[in-house]
């Protein structure tokens, strides 16, 4: 699935596979189960539930210039996490090990052992994975 809008939200339920999403200038929701993602908004809040059976078999990519964003995630998924936000904070729910220089707005790790990447950014937001 692949939408675009210039100014407006974007809602989805039960998506099943591949999604790209982007929008100028709204929020987007995204439930279902996921094998590739890519959301992008200029201005608005990022919100997913990949259901069980979601998988990392090529990258994720998250993105808001200002807004939060909140991924729910099954307990098993397996990444190489990338979180970055200019103005905000992360909050994990799931181990994710890290190594290096920890900061308290930029983590790379894995997750249940690491995978494809999975990258989340805000300009001016919090980042917030949850398992669900």
């Amino acid at each position: 699935m692949d939408l675009h809008t210039g100014d407006g939200s974007v809602n989805l339920d039960g998506v099943d596979g591949k999604l790209r999403a982007s929008t100028g200038d709204g929020h987007i929701q995204a439930y279902g189960r996921f094998d590739e993602l890519d959301l992008k908004t200029g201005d608005g809040h990022v919100d997913v539930r990949a259901a069980n059976g979601s998988a990392l078999t090529g990258s994720w990519r998250l993105e808001t210039g200002d807004g939060s964003v909140s991924l729910e995630v099954p307990q098993d998924l397996s990444a190489d996490v990338d979180l970055h936000t200019s103005d905000g904070h992360i909050d994990l729910d799931l181990p994710v090990s890290a190594e290096g220089k920890l900061r308290q707005n930029e983590i790379h790790g894995k997750l249940n052992g690491g995978g494809s990447l999975l990258t989340i950014r805000t300009g001016d937001g919090s980042i917030h994975l949850k398992k669900g």
